[in-house]
């Protein structure tokens, strides 16, 4: 399973290039599109609020890119109110904000343990910065969630026979 934060937003990008992790500066769909083009197949995750209104921004276009996923979420939600995280192809809908819209890091956190989780190997995880925009979440704060979850794989796995000079 391969991850990439993708945003706009140059001091977010900026910081996740400083702690190393794997980032893309651009628009989340555009990068979507080159990765298909090389026979890479990139998941989604949403950034929504807890009645997945898809107002704007990243989940507005979700809904005029992946209206399927959408339509079945919808049914979903109206079936289950409260529910999610959950993948649906190749979207994974999940809550990152309050009601209010401010930015909800638990829900954040949560979102991207279940984004990680709900991805196979072969597949690429995209995320923007979640809650770093309407939602008012400070980018170091929200680059420290994603360092956490993303890095904690590579400190465990143990060096490759004959890497570190072996």
């Amino acid at each position: 399973m391969n991850y990439l934060l993708v945003d706009k937003n140059e001091k977010l990008i900026a910081l996740a290039e400083e702690r190393g992790l794997n980032y893309e500066f651009g628009d989340i769909f555009e990068i979507a599109e080159l990765l298909e083009e090389r026979g890479e197949h990139p998941v989604i995750c949403s950034a929504s609020n807890p009645k997945y209104t898809f107002g704007g921004g990243l989940d507005a276009e979700i809904v005029r890119r992946y209206p399927l996923e959408c339509k079945n979420m919808q049914q979903e939600v109206a079936a289950r109110p409260n529910v999610g995280p959950f993948r649906i192809g190749d979207v994974i809908f999940c809550v990152t904000v309050k009601e209010d819209l401010s930015a909800d890091p638990y829900g954040i956190d949560s979102a991207l343990q279940y984004a990680k989780n709900a991805v196979e190997e072969d597949e690429t995880l995209l995320f923007t910065g979640m809650g770093c925009g309407i939602g008012g979440l400070d980018p170091k704060k929200f680059v420290g969630i994603v360092e956490r979850i993303f890095k904690e794989k590579v400190e465990k796995d143990p060096p490759e026979p004959g890497e570190n000079g072996e």
